[in-house]
């Protein structure tokens, strides 16, 4: 679980839940000047399924969020997100 957390990711990702499952992400500000949320499965590093992954009250600023882009894995399913302020 992350929970109120706030993150400025400048040139990069504000957050980059990857190769992950039973992620819940809640009442957080992630801001970046790439993708505020990008959720992915790289190849050779980690291409582990993803699952289960809620992003729920709260804010993306810049893009996003992400799905699947760079990802390389066999599925990425149940993913839910609810309640968010995009500026």
């Amino acid at each position: 679980v992350v929970d109120n957390v706030k993150v400025f990711g400048l040139r990069r990702d504000a957050f980059d839940p990857t190769g992950c499952r039973n992620l819940v992400a809640r009442n957080s500000f992630f801001w970046s000047y790439d993708d505020s949320v990008a959720i992915k499965s790289f190849p050779l590093i980690n291409a582990f399924p993803v699952e289960n992954i809620l992003i729920e009250n709260s804010v993306l600023a810049n893009h996003g969020p992400v799905v699947g882009y760079e990802s390389d894995t066999d599925y990425m399913r149940k993913i839910t997100f609810r309640n968010l302020d995009i500026l």
